[in-house]
């Protein structure tokens, strides 16, 4: 899926996330739980990825904040056809 370059120091490119190119994605984890009963289905996913800062000296600038404090829609397509991952989160801060 082209991910490989994200882990890599020397490689990893979020240009288009973040002004700062002294970062690369340590670890990802991701935990998805569907239940079926009698009753219908419930299902829920959660993932969390890992950022590694790799300047070793201190920057003068501020930390870069991302906020999260509202509804979004998050997808994963590979070969910019085939959706992977689709996910929806209606209330973040609660």
């Amino acid at each position: 899926m082209g991910m490989r370059e994200a882990f890599c120091p020397g490689s990893a490119n979020f240009t288009n996330m973040s002004e700062s190119s002294n970062f690369c994605i340590g670890d990802i984890l991701h935990k998805a739980i569907l239940e079926v009963d009698e009753r219908g289905a419930v299902a829920a996913a959660a993932t969390s990825v890992e950022v590694i800062n790799l300047s070793l000296c201190e920057s003068e600038e501020p930390d870069e904040e991302f906020r999260v404090d509202h509804p979004f829609f998050i997808s994963i397509i590979w070969n910019n056809t085939v959706p992977v991952f689709l996910g929806h989160v209606v209330a973040p801060t609660e």
